[in-house]
């Protein structure tokens, strides 16, 4: 079931989504371009987060190891790991979000 269509959908989606290193972003196929016109690492991020969160890790616990389990390994944690509202643990000054 996942082979074939499914992963084809995967590669896709990974290729036209992706917007600031490997995080995605909203894509409009009827526009051909992203539904934001500028990145917002705040949005980014929480999008991507809540796409590990909600899409990603189901999958992998059902699959185990699979090209979902390697997109979910893949998004760029630099930015994850780095970033939120009230700054990174471990970080002093701890650097925020752009707004």
């Amino acid at each position: 079931m996942f082979e074939g269509r499914m992963l084809e959908m995967l590669r896709t989606e990974t290729r036209v989504t992706r917007r600031l290193d490997r995080l995605g972003d909203q894509f409009l196929f009827s526009k051909q371009d992203f539904a934001y016109p500028r990145v917002e690492l705040d949005r980014l991020v929480f999008d991507n987060a809540e796409y590990v969160k909600d899409g990603l890790i189901p999958l992998t616990e059902w699959l185990g190891p699979s090209p979902w389990s390697e997109r979910m390994i893949g998004v760029d944690r630099r930015h994850l790991e780095t970033c939120s509202p009230r700054g990174a643990l471990g970080q002093d000054p701890p650097r925020r979000c752009s707004k």
